[in-house]
């Protein structure tokens, strides 16, 4: 248990809350005499960081127990961690016991719902408020604290005007929408608090690093596995025109541009995602529902692979997913310390890899098992008929983008989740949520 002498918390201006003497202040302050026996371990109000000082005005029992002995002030932490009270630990003290502002677009999509329910499950007290362009019906009686933000990702004076209210903003949806990030930026920037950072937590994706348009023959094994913490630089250097480049450009310019003090951002970048999503609108991910089709649209009645298909990429399942995000938005809450922001602040969230032949094979046998295949056998297609992979899925309008899902590579390693939020996979394997996820898409 800290005590400190006056001179010393005055000089150097670590008071927090001075709680005045009388009967009450007289009881608060005997517990802390022997408190400050003890150093208070977690357990109560485990998330507040900060000093609480107790100043006797009127009440003699005050005095003895604050100067029993002493000509110490009676201090004592209500959190292991933090050595003194600087600017974090006020405003983190401030953001608990206030509730911190949270605005957060794409509340409706798959990964934009899941962490709407995480976050709102998880700390009822924080003040929500999400960017809804179709509000859900059921939307108001799930989450009736959660204030609704009437919009689109073109809104751009009502996503500034809610982003400059927001003790962090997370951002998700259309990675490469340039108008949104921008107005969310100027919106962080345009009145900041004094020491006080706005963070901002942005979606993109570790598609930044598939090597579909590169000169790999499409189907077979990339070795490169990436590092969000080890190979940084290449991937902060990443060529113009590359996915998600356009937005991430206006993102790193700001963040060099204003101080830490003002903004400190986040790029979430997570693998192909699987499991059921837990918010109140879109419930799949993406991959297993155009890989039916597509199968379907083929025409053989088999599961296919283009090549070898021995091209691997990471999983992650959305539950692992909304664990790193959850983290990350405590880690800002509580003031943003041990954790990294701004250019390092990249967080993959793989937890496993599977290569694109593994999944045919497996999704061959279980659609066959239930009758919507007859043959549990896979085909794979010639890497000469490219050009019908790449026509696959074009009504979404991203070129390639059968070439992309089906044929590429991308594979990463959290390392920076690890480190900074002790991040390891707790769900299942994707192999035991892969019949769930085909025979639902298929019966649809």
């Amino acid at each position: 248990m800290r005590v400190t002498k006056k001179g010393e918390w005055m000089a150097n201006n670590k008071v927090l809350i001075l709680i005045s003497g009388g009967f009450t202040g007289g009881v608060i302050c005997i517990a802390a005499r022997f408190i400050t026996i003890y150093q208070l371990k977690a357990g109560w109000l485990p998330n507040l960081s900060g000093y609480l000082i107790f100043k006797p005005r009127r009440s003699f029992l005050c005095y003895w127990t604050v100067f029993w002995g002493t000509k110490y002030w009676c201090m004592f932490r209500v959190c292991c961690g933090a050595t003194t009270l600087s600017r974090h630990g006020v405003d983190k003290f401030w953001r608990i016991i206030m509730g911190a502002n949270i605005f957060i677009t794409g509340g409706t999509g798959y990964i934009g719902g899941s962490v709407l329910d995480t976050i709102a499950k998880a700390h009822p007290e924080y003040e929500m408020f999400a960017l809804l362009r179709s509000i859900p019906s059921n939307f108001p009686s799930l989450y009736p604290k959660i204030k609704i933000v009437k919009g689109d990702y073109d809104s751009v004076d009502i996503i500034s005007s809610a982003a400059s209210e927001a003790d962090a903003v997370i951002h998700n949806g259309n990675s490469d929408h340039e108008a949104s990030i921008k107005a969310i930026i100027h919106g962080i920037t345009s009145n900041p608090a004094p020491d006080r950072p706005t963070y901002l937590l942005y979606l993109s994706g570790s598609g930044i690093l598939s090597d579909f348009r590169t000169s790999r023959i499409p189907g077979t094994l990339n070795p490169k596995i990436w590092s969000d913490i080890e190979d940084l630089p290449s991937i902060l250097n990443r060529p113009e025109g590359e996915l998600h480049q356009n937005v991430e450009a206006i993102l790193h310019a700001a963040t060099a541009k204003y101080s830490t003090n003002v903004l400190r951002a986040a790029a979430m970048c997570p693998p192909d995602i699987y499991g059921q999503g837990f918010g109140p609108g879109k419930k799949n991910t993406i991959f297993f529902s155009a890989y039916v089709k597509e199968i379907h649209n083929l025409g053989l009645g088999k599961a296919f692979y283009v090549g070898e298909g021995e091209n691997m990429k990471s999983w992650v399942h959305i539950g692992d997913l909304m664990r790193v995000y959850r983290g990350l938005i405590e880690k800002a809450v509580e003031g943003g310390e041990n954790a990294d922001w701004g250019k390092e602040g990249y967080y993959f969230a793989s937890t496993q890899e599977a290569s694109q032949k593994d999944i045919a094979v497996a999704t061959g046998k279980i659609l066959a098992k239930h009758g919507i295949l007859k043959s549990a056998d896979t085909v794979s297609i010639p890497t000469e008929n490219l050009k019908e992979v790449d026509a696959m899925l074009s009504e979404w309008g991203i070129l390639k983008l059968g070439r992309y899902l089906f044929a590429s590579n991308s594979r990463t390693r959290a390392d920076r989740a690890k480190k900074v939020l002790g991040y390891e996979g707790e769900e299942k394997e994707i192999w035991k949520y892969l019949e769930e996820e085909l025979v639902g898409y298929s019966n649809k």
